[in-house]
């Protein structure tokens, strides 16, 4: 992808900040969705879809949907890691 011939995965932190901001509501919910479905969004992920770039998709039923299953992924993880520590 692009001039650098990096992966996606190399930007799916902040590339649909972008495409949302540039008013491509499609194509970033299209990468918020691919992120998802690698696994890529995670905590760090989680944050930024509370970023303000957001606000005009926040009520899009496929981004909460993106929301959702990120804030499930963490807290499967948050269980295991009490799992390990306990």
């Amino acid at each position: 992808m692009g001039v650098l011939k990096r992966p996606e995965l190399w930007y799916l932190g902040d590339h649909p900040i972008a495409l949302a901001l540039y008013g491509d509501r499609e194509a970033a919910l299209a990468m918020l969705e691919r992120g998802v479905a690698h696994d890529r969004l995670m905590v760090r992920a989680l944050f930024r879809l509370t970023d303000p770039a957001y606000a005009a998709l926040s009520a899009e039923p496929r981004f909460q949907a993106v929301v959702q299953t990120t804030r499930v992924r963490i807290e499967k993880q948050r269980r295991e890691l009490d799992r390990l520590r306990a």
